[in-house]
């Protein structure tokens, strides 16, 4: 199987039912496999620790998680037109695998929620965009594709 891994934060549940989606259209695909990871919440207070382990759902999401995946999609809730600091801080942290070449020629895309229709849906998706094309201008990447959900 191929896994393709599908990260994504959410507060409300929303972005965490359009992500398991996204896992039901990958695994429909002869070949595939979804793995769904989430990140842990960033908090506002420095000495604030999360668990290893979330206390349900999926596990946090790795920078091995990264590497070992043959794509990534990306999912957020909409956070005045920017991705969730929770996300960002993930994205953030794996700086060596981008790095190293460890997303090399591997597809990725984006996805959002939000609960308006006007919420900054667009200026969202470009800012999860922004770190996979600096990617794909530096050739780790092979494509990139996004997606907008209203709910």
């Amino acid at each position: 199987m191929t896994d393709i891994l599908v990260v994504y934060y959410s507060s409300n549940g929303a972005t965490e039912a359009l992500a398991r989606e996204v896992c039901r259209g990958i695994d429909s695909v002869g070949g595939m496999a979804s793995r769904l990871r989430t990140v842990p919440q960033v908090s506002a207070v420095s000495e604030a620790v999360q668990g290893d382990i979330p206390e349900s759902g999926p596990p946090y999401a790795t920078p091995k998680d990264l590497a070992e995946c043959a794509g990534l999609v990306m999912g957020s809730p909409t956070r005045f037109g920017n991705m969730d600091a929770s996300l960002k801080y993930f994205v953030d942290s794996t700086v060596s695998e981008w790095a190293s070449g460890a997303a090399t020629g591997k597809p990725a895309a984006v996805f959002t929620a939000s609960s308006s229709l006007h919420g900054g849906q667009e200026s969202t998706l470009l800012s999860m965009l922004l770190p996979l094309l600096n990617c794909v201008c530096h050739r780790l990447l092979d494509r990139v594709f996004c997606v907008t959900f209203v709910r």
